[in-house]
């Protein structure tokens, strides 16, 4: 009970006539707050231009989908009266589901009377060229072909393509026209991607509803269409002003609503046994992730979808310790599979805290993996505790203890030392020439002394002694607890010290070829992103 079941509450609350108790059915809308801006007069005015009127016996206005009249009469009942529309949202509401998107595109009857309301949005489009333009560019932007509308048939509806015979005056009908149409194939007998796509658009294209209300938009979409299709909706909901609330799995499609440069909130829901929660991510904070390069071209929102985020400081990262993590699982099951826990990288230590507070502000469960020297920088791994919910002056006599050490001298580099880092530095460059901006990259490596942190790397914990050693495995141990699991033989590569390859992209095929991910030492690793993520 999740996604789908919130929807439909409170499509079914929104029309639920004012006064009325809510349905006993209702098992996860806790509440719903409606805003409603002008008086009765403007709804009435609203009306005019957005509905038709029909006159006689049974006056009132009527919408798509439907041929019953809402009397003028009843507009003051059903308008300011609550957070509840009764009828009235029919008009201002459209609830879009994967199986209704395919009637949306099937043949629609011709009205019996020429003057008669649409009801339905292929009407619209025969009444409205610039709609059945928008649709017809929607159709050609994601599928690369266009749309047209079949007005001779004995029920109107779209066809795949353009007639290869220009269309004559309508009082002037040709054969040659007529077989040309009939050629084209009917939109209805396409793919469901196809279908489901211009079925979901259509009312939201054809009609004026304020709010718009889908049920997993990507259904049937390849990621691309799926991207597309977020890309339009958002752009519709800006030029439009319309709301937009969406159920979805899928992170193309939020990218492409991102994409839109359309305001977005995300709220995840949660579930845990048979109670769901729900968290939100305000649009500032949603803005704040996509425009941040790292993870906009990072799979981070691949982490709203899933159970656990481990965040690591590179993509080489990521796949060793996803490797690690399917070698624990074959020795022993764990309490959350490993298809629930995504590996993210954060492009060093400094994107860390942010994506970390993004995720956590939805009740994302999150680890950090960094390696041991962020100890280097109180600040940043002050921040990174603060932002997994530690308070810092609980660590900090650990961490100054720990440290202290390390930061009362410096010690030359060795020549072995200054090699290994120009061979990191040109590793794969060996034919290239040798330039001013290589020369630059490569002072950091020349450097004659350096801080013990450095030796962090290299030693990990075994670079403690006495005093400091003490306070170093409490900090740690109180890092664990955090969830910020830190490296403690230094870096990712001393999980597999015996290899050829020391670092750079070679090192993680060389690591796995080598079964280093089977190791005790990156299986413990493992274990304890495991253990923090519970």
């Amino acid at each position: 009970m999740g996604k789908s079941t919130m929807l439909r509450e409170l499509v079914n609350e929104l029309a639920r006539h004012p006064g009325l108790p809510s349905s006993a059915g209702i098992r996860l809308l806790r509440g719903l707050s409606l805003q409603t801006d002008g008086s009765v007069e403007d709804l009435r005015a609203w009306l005019y231009e957005n509905a038709h009127l029909v006159v006689g016996p049974q006056e009132g206005f009527v919408r798509l989908a439907s041929n019953q009249p809402l009397p003028p009469n009843s507009l003051p009942h059903y308008w300011g009266q609550g957070d509840r529309m009764g009828p009235l949202s029919g008009f201002m509401v459209h609830y879009s589901t994967p199986m209704a998107r395919g009637g949306m595109v099937a043949p629609a009857p011709q009205r019996d009377n020429i003057g008669s309301p649409p009801i339905h949005p292929i009407h619209v489009l025969q009444d409205d060229a610039e709609l059945l333009k928008r649709v017809d560019e929607v159709s050609k932007e994601v599928f690369r072909q266009s749309l047209t509308l079949d007005r001779l048939s004995g029920n109107t509806f779209l066809r795949v393509g353009v007639p290869d015979k220009p269309a004559p005056p309508i009082d002037a009908i040709t054969k040659q026209y007529r077989d040309a149409l009939a050629a084209l194939p009917l939109l209805a007998d396409q793919g469901d991607g196809m279908k489901s796509l211009i079925g979901l658009l259509l009312p939201v294209i054809a009609a004026t509803y304020p709010i718009v209300v889908i049920d997993e938009p990507e259904a049937f979409l390849h990621p691309p269409q799926a991207h597309q299709l977020g890309k339009t909706l958002a752009t519709l909901a800006r030029e439009r002003q319309i709301q937009v609330v969406l159920a979805t799995h899928d992170r193309n499609l939020l990218a492409g609503l991102l994409a839109a440069d359309a305001p977005v909130s995300v709220i995840r829901l949660d579930r845990s046994g048979d109670a769901t929660t729900a968290h939100s991510l305000a649009e500032d904070e949603v803005a704040g992730l996509w425009t941040d390069p790292v993870m906009r071209y990072s799979n981070v929102l691949d982490g709203l979808f899933h159970r656990v985020v481990v965040i690591a400081e590179a993509d080489p990262d990521c796949r060793f310790y996803a490797a690690a993590l399917d070698s624990l699982n074959a020795k022993q099951t764990l309490p959350i599979p490993p298809s629930e826990i995504l590996f993210v990288p954060a492009g060093g230590k400094d994107g860390m805290a942010k994506i970390a507070r993004s995720l956590r502000a939805v009740s994302v469960r999150v680890v950090a993996c960094p390696d041991l020297d962020i100890l280097d920088d109180k600040t940043k791994i002050r921040r990174l505790v603060e932002v997994f919910g530690g308070d810092w002056s609980e660590l900090e006599r650990n961490y100054d203890v720990a440290v202290e050490p390390l930061k009362s001298k410096k010690v030359e580099a060795t020549c072995g030392e200054v090699l290994k880092a120009v061979e990191v530095a040109l590793s794969g460059q060996h034919d290239e020439a040798w330039t001013e901006e290589k020369k630059v990259a490569l002072r950091p490596a020349l450097r004659t002394s350096q801080t013990e942190f450095k030796k962090l790397k290299r030693f990990g914990m075994a670079t403690f002694a006495g005093q400091s050693a003490a306070a170093a495995e409490q900090l740690v141990a109180q890092l664990d607890a955090l969830g910020i699991c830190c490296v403690r033989e230094g870096e990712l590569e001393r999980l597999a010290p015996a290899l050829g390859v020391t670092k750079g992209p070679a090192w993680v095929g060389a690591a796995l070829a080598a079964g280093a991910h089977e190791d005790s030492q990156a299986i413990a690793q493992v274990q304890r992103m495991v253990d923090a993520a519970q």
